[in-house]
């Protein structure tokens, strides 16, 4: 995904609420000044269709929000 973004490809990383801290500080690690980070809830696995799809229904306003926001790019790029 840093290739997309380096290359002014907006991305939305999507993960259980257990690793979005880590997705986050990763993202910070990797040189950018934002992280477009979109939780679900943790655990995710085992949630049957319906829940997995209300989930998504849930976080899509972040994710367009995150996919359309300024400020998340790399250090020193466009």
């Amino acid at each position: 995904m840093s290739v997309l973004e380096t290359n002014g490809v907006p991305t939305v990383t999507v993960c259980t609420s257990q690793f979005a801290y880590e997705a986050s500080e990763q993202w910070r690690a990797l040189g950018y000044r934002g992280s477009a980070v979109a939780e679900v809830r943790h655990p995710f696995g085992h949630l049957p269709a319906d829940v997995v799809a209300s989930e998504a229904a849930r976080i899509l306003p972040e994710v367009v929000r995150l996919l359309t926001a300024e400020g998340v790019t790399v250090d020193g790029g466009g």
